[in-house]
């Protein structure tokens, strides 16, 4: 087992979900309650269009690692590598919070300190404190849609899609990376197909671009 590892200090102040790092960080749960709420209020009233639609987020873990980058797996306080099972880091916690839509896990140790795990378009890090250190790295493009009335469940579908991608993308999964500037992470021609594209693109198409 690893111990956390010890990166650079930050040099400037971050922002995630709106709320400055630097700030009241001991006690998040305001801002992860709204991020929480905005995702439900959309995938609610995405059902109210389409019934059967799934929901990309219900889950008791989470993974990172999109496009070409090390896939790894969260889950009870476990960080792990898909590929190799290897231990990452294990933390003895109090609560953990998983934001799909923010490609961030949140945990609260016994000892109350706040770890975030997070992928961004840079790639995966872990951050506690003033300290945080990239796992993997490997630059994607990430759009938010904010123009779009189905924002969070797009960013879900695409981190679906996105995981996809070193096994290979059928010409779907291959359209979505086309469409949000991903295109150079390379795929392979009649992989795998994934529902999280079909549905990427039928959302896509009712409304605007990604940015």
């Amino acid at each position: 087992m690893r111990p956390f590892p010890i990166g650079a200090y930050c040099q400037q102040t971050l922002f995630w979900l709106g709320l400055s790092l630097g700030t009241a960080w001991s006690q998040p749960t305001q801002t992860v309650s709204q991020a929480q709420q905005r995702y439900q209020a959309s995938i609610a009233q995405l059902r109210k269009q389409y019934a059967s639609v799934p929901d990309f987020s219900a889950a008791t873990d989470y993974r990172f690692g999109m496009g070409t980058r090390r896939k790894l797996r969260y889950e009870n306080g476990t960080l792990r590598d898909v590929r190799t099972d290897e231990v990452i880091h294990h933390w003895e916690t109090r609560r953990e919070i998983i934001l799909p839509s923010e490609y961030t896990v949140l945990l609260q140790t016994r000892r109350g300190t706040w770890i975030t795990i997070r992928e961004n378009q840079t790639g995966v890090l872990i951050r506690q404190g003033t300290v945080e250190a990239y796992l993997t790295r490997s630059p994607l493009r990430l759009p938010t849609f904010r123009d779009h009335a189905y924002a969070p469940v797009l960013r879900v579908l695409h981190h679906a899609v996105l995981l996809q991608v070193s096994e290979g993308l059928d010409s779907l999964g291959t359209e979505v990376l086309r469409r949000t500037g991903n295109a150079d992470e390379g795929t392979t021609a009649g992989g795998t197909g994934t529902p999280a594209a079909r549905w990427f693109l039928r959302l896509w198409d009712e409304k605007s671009p990604a940015r």
